[in-house]
């Protein structure tokens, strides 16, 4: 198998951009690394590591002052209150209900068969009866006070009412686990009817299996019933009453679990400027908590620390990969977004390190309010995509767990921040738009800095000094927003939103010598941006490119302007020259447009537009004309030397270049006209496989049809004609 020589440069072109950036990453990698460890190893103030050299015993060679107010836990204590909450909680017992019902089930079925046919039996057949339906329940004494009772039968309802009762009030093992730190007493869990009952026994009032005989005595005691009677009741609830009750060790240790939960930390405040520890004090074990929470117990850095730092920073990137991949893989500037994400992760890190290497943050305020997450995530938006913004909020705001003891507040001003922001930019498609977001984006995130106060339960002050950084914060972010905006935009050749509306702009130089020179292309440029950029609108592809593509897509015809049918008025240019020649003519304008626009510093996907509008499709004209003259014409000298589309927006602007140029030749248009002339002509580019390598689906394109219709039915309809018109 032979490899030509541009695959050959493609693939070794594809390995080196490959290799390229698995060098950067690394080395973004390296950096966010370098300058997280860093910035956490120095933001200590020597202050704080003299702090760490005391130790419980010994004498304090310094005083030691609160620097700040601080509230903070005594642990030992909150457990102590924990353990003594767990304790109070009952022994749980609950009532296996099946088995209830099961053994009332048992004893209904023996008084049925008592009543039908047992209580006539002789007393070998009932002996008999009974243990082939009762195995194991009735002994021959049993089935003699059976056979000997002669009331038993009206007695059965009450035996079973009182077997019920008995049941479903519960029958407890012989050995019941009792706590005594609980007081002797555990709580049983039944249903009595339809109400759920959580009851409480001591010791002396519950039934055990070995007391259900007495039980049963003294429930009968009190019935006006034969001894022989009494007997049977007695002995009926006695083998047919069991153990119910039984000790649930899953719910009892979820209940001690729920009642340490829910004991509240017990917390002391130290307030700004106290004297914790004076100079030849001997420290105690109150004073070091103390200490603790001055340093907010945050342990010396070490290589654990810098290693979790170098662990947790790869999962970070890890998670990127898979988050951005998807979104990124089918970009023509998959490579170029790359190097944006990576240098943007870089900034983040460094922006961490000045933070904290400077103490450029008040104490007290969250990290982040001094870390630009909304701006870069706005870069991001704006020069890639907004899906991939709010995906950058997330990952760099996740960055800050990498320091040491950093609070949740620090993460959420940043994510909400970054979300916020690139959400505030979602619709903006002039630079003054942007100014209206930092107004909004300062709302914001004053808003979130007094969530954050409330939540820290912070006083007034604090308040004041957070929301006036928050707003400082939000401007700056605004401010750098547009003055790098515009330069990140030149130097990546990028078609943002603020770039293509630029571009959009007819007022220029180009279009005017293009409407001079070139009338007709003009017009028909026009109508074609009309067409695609409604079309990729419906279809949720970018309509401002399609727009400035369709603007662009045909510029490369000002130079020979009459050899095109829009701008001919009296001859036809053509007839004077062979098909041959006709056809090169007409293809040069692909390749001088293409150049053209390279020469305008276009961006790559509107070269790509005017590139490839006519795809490879035939020039079918002059290939049938040639055909005629009877020479020998090769289909492939009569076609384009582009590509088929490669984006959906280039592939709607062949469309509409196709469609705009063929309406103007219907008469009396129609709807059904227009109907039939789009999905020809649509239909006919599918069968030169000039939509094959687009993403365009079935869906889209009937969405792309209708759209077009929709515009031309507009454009051509039916006008009235005043009665001085001449037809």
């Amino acid at each position: 198998m032979k490899v030509n020589g541009n695959s050959k440069n493609n693939i070794t072109g594809y390995a080196k951009r490959n290799r390229n950036i698995l060098i950067f990453l690394l080395l973004a990698y390296a950096l966010n690394v370098g300058f997280l460890i860093t910035g956490t190893q120095i933001q200590l103030p020597l202050y704080k590591q003299k702090l760490r050299s005391l130790a419980v015993g010994e004498v304090a060679d310094f005083q030691v002052k609160a620097e700040n107010e601080v509230f903070y836990v005594d642990d030992e204590k909150t457990e102590e209150l924990k353990e003594l909450q767990a304790s109070n909680i009952l022994p749980v017992y609950t009532i296996e209900e099946t088995k209830v019902l099961n053994l009332i089930s048992h004893f209904e079925r023996f008084a049925s068969f008592y009543l039908q046919e047992g209580q006539d039996m002789p007393l070998q057949k009932l002996n008999e009866e009974l243990s082939l339906r009762f195995p194991n329940r009735f002994g021959i004494r049993d089935i003699e006070i059976l056979a000997n009772t002669e009331e038993l039968s009206r007695a059965l309802p009450l035996i079973e009412e009182e077997l019920r009762i008995l049941l479903e009030n519960g029958i407890f093992p012989r050995e019941v686990n009792i706590d005594q730190g609980s007081g002797g007493l555990l709580q049983l869990w039944h249903w009595k009817g339809e109400e759920k009952l959580h009851e409480k026994y001591t010791q002396k009032n519950i039934i055990t299996e070995d007391e259900i005989e007495s039980v049963a005595q003294q429930k009968f005691a009190a019935y006006n019933v034969q001894p022989a009677t009494k007997a049977a009741a007695v002995m009926l609830l006695v083998n047919f009453a069991e153990q119910t009750a039984y000790y649930n060790a899953t719910l009892t240790s979820a209940l001690k679990k729920q009642a340490r939960q829910q004991v509240q930390p017990i917390t002391y405040h130290i307030e700004k400027g106290e004297l914790l520890i004076s100079e030849g004090d001997i420290i105690n074990q109150e004073d070091m908590r103390k200490v603790e929470a001055l340093l907010e117990k945050r342990p010396m850095p070490d290589m654990q620390e810098s290693i979790a730092i170098i662990l947790y920073i790869a999962g970070i990137f890890f998670l990127a990969i898979i988050l951005y991949k998807p979104l990124l893989k089918r970009s023509r500037r998959f490579y170029q977004h790359t190097y944006i994400l990576l240098i943007a992760s870089i900034v983040f890190s460094f922006n961490i390190f000045l933070v904290l290497a400077f103490s450029l943050v008040p104490t007290g305020l969250p990290v982040s309010i001094g870390i630009f997450t909304a701006l870069i995530s706005m870069l991001i938006a704006t020069l890639i995509s907004q899906r991939v913004g709010i995906i950058s909020s997330l990952l760099l705001s996740l960055i800050f767990f990498a320091i040491p003891d950093i609070d949740i507040y620090t993460f959420i001003f940043s994510f909400l921040a970054g979300i916020t922001a690139t959400y505030l930019i979602r619709n903006a498609e002039k630079r003054i738009d942007l100014v209206a977001g930092t107004l909004q984006l300062a709302l914001v995130v004053a808003l979130i800095t007094v969530i954050i106060g409330l939540f820290q339960q912070k006083d007034i002050s604090w308040f004041l000094k957070a929301g006036g950084i928050g707003i400082i914060h939000a401007f700056i972010t605004g401010t750098l927003n547009l003055a790098l905006l515009p330069a990140l935009e030149h130097l990546l050749n990028a078609p943002t939103v603020f770039r293509l509306r630029e571009l959009s702009d007819t007022n220029t130089p180009l279009f005017k010598r293009m409407m001079t020179v070139a009338a007709g292309t003009y017009s028909h440029s026009m109508g074609v941006a009309n067409l695609a950029e409604s079309a990729c609108r419906e279809i949720g592809a970018n309509h401002l490119l399609a727009r400035v593509g369709a603007y662009y897509h045909d510029i490369g015809k000002m130079d020979q302007p009459d050899y095109f049918i829009e701008n001919q008025q009296d001859k036809n240019r053509h007839d004077e020259i062979t098909p041959n020649l006709s056809v090169a003519v007409i293809k040069s304008h692909v390749k001088i447009g293409k150049e053209r626009a390279k020469e305008l510093k276009l961006p790559p996907e509107v070269v790509e537009i005017v590139s490839d509008h006519h795809g490879s499709d035939v020039i079918s004209y002059f290939y049938q004309q040639a055909l005629k003259k009877g020479g020998k014409a090769v289909p492939e000298e009569f076609s384009y030397n582009g590509t088929p589309p490669r984006s959906k927006e280039s592939a709607v602007v062949m469309l509409a270049d196709t469609i705009e140029a063929q309406s103007r030749t219907i008469k009396k248009p129609s709807v059904q006209k227009f109907e039939k002339m789009v999905w020809d002509a649509i239909m006919h580019k599918v069968s030169r496989k000039q939509m094959s390598n687009t993403e365009l689906s079935f869906r889209d394109i009937e969405i792309i049809k209708n759209s077009f219709i929709q515009i031309l039915a507009g454009q051509f309809h039916s006008r009235i004609e005043y009665p001085d018109q001449k037809s």
